[in-house]
């Protein structure tokens, strides 16, 4: 069986139709930190580090259990907003250019508030072996990803 231009895209227009539908919200894997149960770590690195591994590692879906909401994420819109530009350079249809303007125009929207310049970071609190990484912090993976979909 051999893949058809029509199957791809109808594959792209399923995943837009579903992104499109949830607003850009969602889980993230290590997003455990975004629950109101953080509050019981007392603010201690180690039990967050729990908190947040136990989500993400457990076998059944504890999200909706501990109320960890879905959030907008900046990663989704940079990713969909790099996505619709190649679309756009693909078929030249005009939808795509303004769902890449509005993305990106969210994204400077919501960029991390305490620095000038644009980056983003986390929508929820991080805990590492090294230490702990506030809600929003930039992180050059988010802020790389995010730039080159605004390079393109």
């Amino acid at each position: 069986m051999s893949i058809t231009p029509q199957d791809i895209k109808t594959s792209i227009d399923l995943v837009q139709r579903w992104v499109e539908d949830r607003q850009y919200r969602g889980w993230e894997p290590a997003d455990g930190n975004a629950s109101p149960l953080r509050a019981l770590t007392f603010g201690h690195t180690f039990l967050q580090r729990v908190l947040q591994q136990v989500v993400l590692r457990s076998p059944i879906k504890l999200r909706p259990i501990l109320r960890v909401p879905r959030a907008e994420s900046n990663q989704a819109r940079g990713y969909m907003a790099a996505g619709y530009v190649a679309m756009y350079r693909h078929t030249g249809e005009a939808h795509f250019r303004e769902h890449a303007e509005l993305c990106l125009d969210w994204l400077i929207a919501n960029k991390s508030p305490n620095y000038s310049e644009l980056s983003w970071g986390n929508n929820y609190p991080y805990a590492t072996r090294g230490g702990k990484l506030p809600m929003r912090e930039p992180i050059i993976v988010w802020t790389s990803i995010n730039g080159f979909a605004f390079l393109d």
